[in-house]
């Protein structure tokens, strides 16, 4: 249930310990200016339906990425859809992969290397108008590395003194997510830089806390605006070149946090307490003009990980919630008011397909062809909740 939802904004992994990095100890919770506290989503009152009902409510569209020997994508957790094209991740190989409408292959952009034009540990990029933003850590420094969509190499910025885990773009800068780490005396959660790289703002404190400074996706976008999310926090936000704004929050109920999870002096054992004890996670948030939308997950030890589409209309508060069809098939973005775009591991695919054939009705002959081995499956859901 929700109450007090707004009428109008202004706008991956199953096991969670894959996304930490072990760098220093840091968190952040900012009061963000005044917040109804009426506007929270309560987990536990959610009525959760089958993946296939979330099917069975939208126009599907369904799009295998080519695969052949040289582009091979097992693992992947970043993905983007710029006009006629998608752009692929792949943590195999560390370059990013551009697809047609089709799926039909195009180009391949970015290298692992120390040659002009490579980077050493790529974490996140972004598309923008002909461009891709590749950004890098080397060292105990960021870089951002631009190419065109086509590949070839245009320039790079390096930041000294400063570690970013996520970029986004917020209008014309850049804005970066440091992932609560608090080397260099940084202070604050989020940097923005020019498109030159020069420091503009730096807002959102950190508290400090025995838990390890986490490297993950903490921002998305639809249109001009910029949301973001971060583990360990029920809350959820906007971003504008003002700053930050808190949007929703969600109550996980037996899920939550507890207030001595971080007292311990070592965080790796304040780390196995929280699962020990069960933790709920937002693992994306985002929004359109119609429709607001949540990944949310549970996990606890010994117990089997779960996730969650959730989908709010921004009209009259209705909520609508869906077991994902696995924790490798989350959605990336809205790339309309109405439609949403997923990335599907074929195994994961064929495996839900071979008990509910009739969800995937003209495209059992696409199926019938599928290999587990294949690269990741495009799915466009055209919502009609």
């Amino acid at each position: 249930m929700i109450s007090g939802f707004r009428k109008k904004n202004k706008a991956g992994l199953p096991a969670l310990f894959l996304l930490w990095l072990l760098f220093a100890n840091g968190g952040c919770i900012e009061k963000a200016g005044e917040f109804d506290s009426t506007q929270v989503i309560d987990f536990e009152s959610l009525v959760l339906r089958d993946f296939t009902d979330l099917l069975s409510k939208s126009e599907l569209k369904m799009v295998p990425l080519e695969t052949n020997p040289g582009i091979l994508v097992g693992d992947f957790n970043l993905f983007r859809k710029n006009g006629e094209n998608y752009y692929l991740f792949s943590q195999q190989d560390g370059r990013i992969h551009r697809f047609d409408k089709n799926g039909t292959f195009l180009n391949s952009i970015g290298e692992v290397g120390v040659a002009p034009g490579e980077y050493h540990n790529p974490i996140s990029f972004i598309v923008k108008g002909e461009q891709v933003y590749v950004l890098s850590n080397e060292g105990s420094m960021s870089q951002i590395h631009q190419f065109k969509k086509t590949g070839e190499f245009i320039g790079k910025m390096a930041f000294e003194e400063s570690t970013y885990y996520d970029l986004e773009m917020l209008e014309n800068d850049l804005i970066f997510s440091t992932g609560s780490n608090p080397v260099f005396d940084n202070k604050y959660k989020l940097h923005v830089r020019s498109n030159k790289g020069e420091s503009l703002k730096e807002f959102y404190p950190i508290e400090k806390r025995n838990l390890y400074s986490l490297a993950e996706n903490n921002f998305h976008r639809y249109g001009k605006s910029v949301f973001y999310n971060e583990s360990f926090n029920n809350d959820v936000f906007v971003v504008n070149p003002e700053g930050i704004e808190k949007t929703y929050s969600v109550n996980f109920g037996k899920y939550n946090l507890r207030e001595d999870a971080f007292e311990g002096h070592d965080a790796l054992a304040n780390f196995d307490k929280i699962l020990a004890n069960g933790i709920g996670l937002i693992r994306s948030y985002f929004e359109s003009e119609e429709l607001a939308y949540l990944n949310l997950v549970t996990q606890q030890t010994d117990k089997a990980t779960n996730f969650y589409h959730l989908f709010l209309d921004k009209k009259n508060g209705e909520l609508n919630t869906f077991e994902a069809l696995s924790g490798r098939a989350p959605a990336f973005e809205f790339i309309n008011d109405n439609t949403i775009v997923l990335l599907i591991h074929p195994g994961d695919l064929l495996e839900y397909a071979g008990k509910h054939k009739e969800a995937f009705g003209e495209y059992e002959g696409l199926l019938g062809k599928m290999d587990i081995n294949d690269n990741p499956v495009v799915m466009e859901l055209k919502l009609n909740l």
